[in-house]
C-alpha cells in the first residue's frame, strides 16, 4: 500500500504463472491500511448536535468565578472518564469562557470532537492553542492526525488542508509528507506526490517507507528503472524490507525476464520473514520459476542431444567418406602425372599379399 493498502494487481506470464504485485503504500507507520473509516455513527455515539447548540457563548459565561475555571476543568475530565461527554464538554466551553488562554481545555475539547469525527470543529479548536501557545506539542501533531482521519474517510481535500499545515508546523517529521503523498497519489496528481516522498526522504534519509512508495508509483507508470531504484534504496535502509524485495523480484521476472534475479529476490523475501503472507507469495513464485527454469533446462539438453547426434553421425558420415577418397588418393590420386602403366604395376604390388586368393590363383 503506497506504505497505505490499494489492492494488489496481478499479472500473468505465458507459462500459466500468477502474480500478486504489491501495488499498496505504507503510511508512515509502515502499515499497509486497506480499510477506511466509515463517516456513519450511531445514534449513541459521539456528539450529539444538540450538545453543539447547548454549548455557552462568552456572553453566558460573563460573571463566573474564575476561580471556578480549574474546578470545571477537572470536572470535565472526571466527566470524561465516566463516557459523559456531552457534560463534560459544556463544563470546558466554560472553562475557556473564564480562562481563554486555558490551552488545556481548549486542546480537551478539540480531542473530543476528533474523536467523534467532526474534523473541521476539532481544527479550530487546535488552531486556538496554537495561537496560544505555538509549541503545544498536542496541537502540533493534531493536523497530521486529522488530515489521517479525513485521508481514512476518503475526505482527500481536506485532508491535504491538514496535511499541508502539519508540514509547516512540524517540519523536523516526515510523517505528514508520507500521508500527503497518500493523499496525492489517490486524487492522481502524481508529481506532487513523488515531490511529497522525495520531502520525506530528505527529512528522514534511512527512512525506507517514501522510497517503497516511489518504487509502486514509478512501477504504476512503467519506469521500471526507477522503480528498481527506489525499491534498492529501500533494502538498502532495511536489508529485511520484504514488499520491496518482492516487488523488485516481480520487475526482473514479469519486466526483464530475468529469472535469475527474481528467484534470487524471490527467495530473499521468503528468507526475512516466513510467516508473512507476502513470503509465502515469494516462495511460490521461486518455486514456480525454478521448476520452470528445469523444464526449459531440460528441453534444451533433449534438443542438444538430438543436434549433437544428428552432427556427429555426419561427421562421421563426412570422415568415411574422406577416408575413403584419401585412400583411393594414394594409389590412384598420386598416379596422376605418371603413366598407367607405372599405376598399374603399383596396383600390383598392392595387391602381392600371402593372404590374396586372387594372386596365388594367377601364379598356380
Amino acid at each position: 500500500m503506497l506504505q497505505c493498502g490499494q489492492p494488489a494487481c496481478q499479472s500473468a506470464c505465458s507459462n500459466k504463472r500468477v502474480f500478486k504485485f504489491n501495488f499498496f503504500f505504507y503510511d508512515s507507520s509502515n502499515k499497509a491500511n486497506s480499510t477506511f473509516l466509515s463517516d456513519e455513527k450511531s445514534e449513541d455515539e459521539g456528539v450529539s448536535t444538540k450538545t453543539i447548540e447547548k454549548f455557552p457563548s462568552s456572553e453566558e459565561s460573563d460573571g463566573l468565578n474564575p476561580s471556578s475555571s480549574e474546578s470545571l476543568y477537572h470536572a470535565a475530565i472526571e466527566l470524561l472518564a465516566q463516557g459523559d461527554q456531552e457534560q463534560a464538554v459544556a463544563n470546558l466551553q466554560q472553562c475557556v469562557a473564564i480562562q481563554g488562554w486555558n490551552t488545556d481545555a481548549w486542546y480537551r475539547l478539540g480531542r473530543i470532537y476528533e474523536d467523534n469525527g467532526y474534523v473541521n470543529m476539532a481544527a479550530k479548536y487546535f488552531k486556538k492553542v496554537i495561537s496560544i501557545n505555538p509549541e503545544h506539542q498536542g496541537a502540533l501533531d493534531s493536523f497530521y492526525r486529522l488530515g489521517s482521519t479525513c485521508h481514512k474517510n476518503l475526505d482527500f481535500d481536506n485532508a491535504e488542508y491538514f496535511l499541508l499545515m502539519s508540514t509547516k508546523l512540524v517540519r523536523e517529521s516526515a510523517d505528514p509528507w508520507i500521508l500527503l503523498g497518500l493523499v496525492y497519489t489517490a486524487k492522481d496528481q502524481h508529481e506532487k506526490a513523488i515531490r511529497a516522498y522525495l520531502n520525506a526522504v530528505t527529512i528522514e534519509h534511512n527512512n525506507p517507507t517514501p522510497l517503497f512508495n516511489l518504487g509502486n508509483l514509478y512501477q504504476r507508470a512503467g519506469l521500471h528503472e526507477k522503480a528498481i531504484f527506489s525499491y534498492r534504496k529501500a533494502i538498502e535502509r532495511d536489508p529485511n524490507h520484504i514488499d520491496s524485495m518482492y516487488n523488485l523480484a516481480i520487475v526482473y521476472d514479469m519486466e526483464y525476464n530475468d529469472s535469475e534475479r527474481a528467484m534470487r529476490w524471490y527467495r530473499k523475501a521468503y528468507a526475512a520473514d516466513p510467516n508473512k503472507a507476502v513470503s509465502t507469495r515469494a516462495k511460490a513464485a521461486a518455486s514456480s520459476i525454478a521448476a520452470a527454469y528445469f523444464e526449459e533446462k531440460n528441453k534444451n539438453l533433449k534438443g542438444n542431444k538430438q543436434r549433437v547426434g544428428s552432427q556427429v553421425k555426419g561427421w562421421k558420415s563426412k570422415l568415411f567418406a574422406h577416408r575413403r577418397a584419401k585412400s583411393s588418393n594414394t594409389v590412384v590420386g598420386r598416379a596422376k602425372g605418371n603413366t598407367i602403366v607405372d599405376a598399374i604395376k603399383r596396383l600390383s604390388v598392392v595387391d602381392e599379399s600371402p593372404t590374396s586368393t586372387a594372386f596365388s590363383s594367377k601364379s598356380s
